[in-house]
């Protein structure tokens, strides 16, 4: 299997997973189980293997500028509805619905800001200063885990301890008055952004982005790329994303 192959039968596995399994979900065990799927198939397999293998490769390589007609139409795209503010907006809109509130004494902005502000690697750095068009793959990959962050969060609320609140970072702490049914909506909204962020990424990443990688990197480290994401990390198909789901029943 080549690079494209490898990354467009998982984005299908991928797809399928989230379309057959979130539907599923109907109480506080089986969101935590499609979190960890998220998690640990999604991020941590399919888009680290890209940002470690194919982005590093192309990183310093100044023609990834230059784009062409497919890129350019998913560059507009991605202008009209940047995924980063597209997961920033729907974690504000959450919080207002749930309406947490804080200890007199905390920080509301403060609060808010560990949610909404993007969390990039240090591999991202020099992307950032010079402004790549990685940072628009890339964007669509921070801004999922910038909803799971939240999740994660959310999770945290609904399994909290029996006095009742949350704690998190070093002094403060929520009252966490927050029953499961209030935050199924929640949840069914934050992966019904997550997913459609994924497929439109997987999208953009089949019709341009991998297309113009293959373009520059020489067919012998194409290759090459290919035997490493196959060497590193587990090749995700629907026969592994069902062993997954059965094994957390």
């Amino acid at each position: 299997m080549n690079v494209e192959q490898i990354i467009s039968a998982e984005h299908r596995a991928l797809t399928k997973a989230m379309d057959y399994f979130e539907p599923l979900c109907r109480d506080l065990s089986s969101w935590k189980l499609f979190f960890d799927f998220c998690t640990e198939y999604l991020e941590k397999n399919h888009h680290e293997k890209e940002e470690k293998l194919i982005f590093s490769a192309i990183r310093s390589d100044p023609r990834i500028r230059m784009g062409g007609p497919l890129c350019t139409l998913y560059f507009d795209q991605y202008l009209q509805a940047p995924a980063i503010a597209r997961s920033q907006k729907v974690i504000k809109d959450i919080i207002n619905e749930l309406k947490i509130k804080l200890p007199d004494r905390s920080n509301p902005d403060e609060f808010i800001q560990q949610f909404i502000n993007p969390q990039w690697s240090a591999d991202f750095s020099s992307d950032l200063i010079n402004n790549s068009p990685l940072l628009i793959p890339a964007g669509d990959h921070v801004s999922g885990r910038m909803l799971l962050h939240f999740v994660q969060f959310l999770l945290s609320l609904a399994g909290s301890s029996m006095d009742g609140k949350i704690h998190f970072g070093s002094d403060v702490s929520i009252n966490a008055d927050i029953t499961f049914k209030k935050l199924e909506h929640p949840f069914k909204t934050i992966f019904f952004h997550y997913r459609e962020i994924q497929v439109d990424h997987f999208v953009r990443e089949e019709k341009c982005f991998l297309k113009m990688c293959q373009s520059l990197i020489s067919a012998e480290d194409w290759s090459k790329i290919a035997t490493e994401i196959l060497n590193q990390y587990p090749l995700i198909t629907d026969e592994l994303l069902l062993k997954h789901f059965a094994a957390s029943q």
